[in-house]
């Protein structure tokens, strides 16, 4: 490759007006130059008997001859470049110039060309020769963990360059939290080792953000760029277990933020002392409710752990699965812990969870039947409310009061299950169970016998009695009992 090196012509003039030209050039290590030399000014008749080059390079400060040519092509080397030199020229065109192979940074200096012309003198001119050699450009990544200490987060090396290069940095949005440092070595063959590093404090959020680390040098025509991304490990922050699928589930996966990927995943199962199961992925060979209760998926790498959790709950009779996450739950659990406060959770319980999942249920069911908005859901108001007031009934009551004080007071129930209906309910229910239940009125009857204290317009019932034939006309269901 022949190096953009900007012509310098050289010459030597004499009285006679006799020139020798030459230029300056530059060549990368490996490469071959080649050095440009010409007698000019010259008298036809004028002979030439022997062109010469001597040197004075890195190689020895003394000026030596190195090569010497004869009329009739016949050349003559000495002192060591041997074969690696070759002559290009043409003699009886007074022409002497030659090609150096394989340049080596030793072989940087300069050159000097000599014609000897019979009964006139010598002429001469010198030539400058640079040997540049390429930068070894990578970057090196460091493995710096999350915390709050400055660190190196990169190395980006050009190596082994005559001259050195020039090597900068790429950060877009990072430019004001990074900073960097460049260090020089200088080499004992001449060349310059640059080694530009990349500070800043290892925060989790800079883990895979994207930097450039830009090259620009002698011997590239184009500025070199590597991208590189930002690695930042830290422990497992969060655990997310999900199912493969919301239909047809066959297994549970535990999704880890960490970095590296965790080494070691345990499940385990509530109330259950050996560990449930070890792997990313909870198989699932039958969902029934066998399966019940609430996993925890425990993820650890060389930094740390952390669990998440999983409550299943699978109902036969809708075979639907109604599971939930406590990701919330689990972490502020794991928080506490390590600060010695987990007492100020104490009270929350999963088998409570669980209990008031199921009470809430019924409720949730009633809501999705009666927010219809195209069709009447009036006829369902009065179904749902004996529903809704039978799962209120007083026994259910006492029922709560049991299992919580069971937990709170240390498994040792404050109030036994009363056996008969009580004329003392909870306060929130009361409207509810004080309605006497009586299995053999109508229903519609119940509704109405409440005298609820609204305007005639108000009332649904009326509403539904004075519209109910465009109502059904509207939702296609004229000729179907509503």
């Amino acid at each position: 490759m022949k190096l953009p090196v900007e012509p310098v012509s050289k010459s030597a003039i004499a009285e006679t007006g006799v020139k020798v030209i030459g230029h300056d050039t530059a060549v990368v290590y490996g490469e071959n130059a080649t050095l440009l030399c010409q007698l000019t000014e010259t008298d036809e008749d004028a002979d030439v008997t022997r062109i010469i080059w001597k040197k004075k390079t890195q190689e020895t400060a003394e000026e030596n001859t190195f090569f010497s040519i004869r009329p009739g092509h016949k050349t003559e080397h000495s002192n060591g470049l041997g074969d690696r030199v070759q002559f290009i020229g043409n003699f009886a065109e007074k022409n002497g110039s030659i090609q150096l192979l394989r340049m080596r940074l030793l072989d940087d200096g300069i050159y000097t060309c000599i014609f000897n012309l019979f009964a006139v003198g010598t002429f001469e001119t010198d030539i400058n020769v640079t040997v540049f050699a390429r930068p070894a450009i990578n970057v090196r990544g460091e493995v710096p963990v999350a915390g709050f200490t400055e660190a190196t987060l990169m190395s980006c090396f050009a190596s082994n360059a005559r001259p050195a290069a020039e090597v900068i940095w790429r950060l877009g949005d990072l430019e004001n939290s990074l900073t960097t440092e460049i260090n020089y070595t200088v080499n004992s063959d001449g060349t310059v080792t640059v080694v530009s590093y990349l500070l800043g404090v290892p925060f989790k959020h800079l883990n895979k953000k994207n930097v450039q680390c830009v090259v620009k040098h002698n011997t590239l025509r184009d500025e070199l760029v590597l991208n590189y991304a930002i690695n930042i490990h830290y422990p497992p922050e969060s655990v997310v277990i999900i199912p493969d699928s919301l239909t047809n589930i066959k297994e549970f996966q535990c999704k880890v933020d960490s970095n590296p990927e965790p080494t070691s995943y345990n499940w385990t199962r509530v109330n259950k002392s050996d560990p449930y199961y070890e792997g990313k992925k909870l198989p699932v060979q039958n969902l029934t409710p066998d399966f019940n209760g609430l996993y925890i998926c425990h993820a650890s790498n060389q930094y740390g752990s952390s669990v998440g959790s999983l409550y299943v709950n699978v109902h036969t009779e809708s075979n639907a699965t109604c599971w939930s996450l406590f990701e919330a739950y689990t972490e502020l659990r794991e928080k506490l812990d390590n600060r010695g406060e987990s007492k100020r959770i104490d009270k929350v319980s999963p088998d409570v969870l669980e209990f008031l999942l199921e009470f809430l249920r019924p409720f949730y069911q009633a809501q999705r039947e009666l927010e219809g908005n195209q069709c009447p859901t009036l006829n369902l108001v009065v179904l749902w409310h004996e529903r809704l007031k039978r799962h209120c009934r007083e026994a259910f009551h006492q029922e709560s009061r049991y299992r919580i004080a069971s937990f709170t007071s240390g498994g040792e129930p404050a109030v036994e299950p009363a056996t008969k209906r009580s004329k003392t309910v909870v306060a929130e229910f009361e409207e509810w169970v004080n309605v006497p239940l009586n299995e053999t009125v109508d229903e519609v009857h119940q509704y109405i016998s409440r005298n609820h204290d609204m305007e005639e317009e108000q009332d649904l019932l009326v509403l539904y009695h004075g519209h109910k034939a465009l109502l059904l006309k509207e939702c296609g269901m004229l000729g179907v009992e509503g």
